[in-house]
């Protein structure tokens, strides 16, 4: 009889062996492809990657796409003075890289593992041998593309018409740890400030006064350097704009 760790690794195996195995087959991005693409799929690789470790480079030439199957990866490009921004992160059923894949040009932006990230790689004449030998798979796929774009819109609409509180206050709710062991004080969040300012837009010296005041709220604490949720139906009234608890705007 299997243990839980050999039987864990007998799942993880079969599910880079065949798609129709894999736990996130029912939200991502390539959920409507499997009736249609299922065997073409399974000539993929299983890569790793530890925090801060790119995926993608900007500027790299795309080689293939990423499927991630756990962790967290952020989507950055630098702006203005060079300054990062985060436009999105990248979750579970989330696919990176199709951008520079379908322009055929260098990646315009990086993406660099939060936390140890598990990801199935997809080489870009494979994929694109699918999408070109499979029309099903091709509409389906761009369909989910342009949704995820609506999504990316919706993001940015949010980030010009909120005060940076209440989008503090979204990202920390979307930064929530899945862990087995959370800890006894709070939920611990994945984000460092430093991605927490790319995130919001802003500076990681500001980021660090509306983390202050919520610690004073009593929403959030500080333990060894680490952000943990302490009330999260009070964070979640602040991001909506419904508390009184208000961040000071700069």
């Amino acid at each position: 009889m299997l243990d839980n760790k050999s039987s864990e690794k007998c799942n993880e195996h079969a599910f880079f062996k065949n798609c129709e195995l894999c736990n996130v087959n029912t939200f991502s991005d390539f959920k409507d492809l499997y009736f249609c693409a299922t065997s073409d799929l399974n000539e993929k690789t299983k890569r790793e990657f530890s925090p801060n470790e790119s995926l993608l480079k900007n500027g790299d030439m795309a080689k293939g796409i990423y499927c991630i199957l756990q962790g967290l990866v952020k989507i950055t490009k630098n702006g203005r003075k060079d300054v990062e921004f985060i436009p999105w992160i990248a979750r579970p059923g989330d696919i990176v890289g199709l951008s520079a894949i379908f322009s055929d040009n260098s990646s315009s932006f990086s993406a660099i593992a939060i936390t140890p990230v598990k990801a199935c790689f997809i080489s870009s004449q494979l994929f694109t041998s699918l999408l070109t030998s499979k029309s099903t798979a091709f509409n389906k796929l761009t369909k989910r593309i342009c949704q995820s774009l609506n999504i990316l819109e919706e993001r940015i609409t949010s980030l010009s018409g909120r005060n940076k509180g209440e989008i503090l206050a979204e990202i920390l709710l979307m930064s929530i740890q899945d862990t087995t062991a959370p800890l006894p004080k709070g939920m611990p969040i994945t984000c460092s400030r430093t991605d927490l300012a790319a995130l919001v837009g802003t500076t990681k010296t500001y980021i660090n006064k509306m983390l202050a005041e919520l610690v004073e709220k009593e929403i959030i604490l500080m333990h060894n350097r680490r952000v943990l949720i302490k009330n999260k139906e009070a964070l979640t009234l602040v991001a909506s704009g419904l508390s009184n608890n208000v961040l000071t705007e700069r």
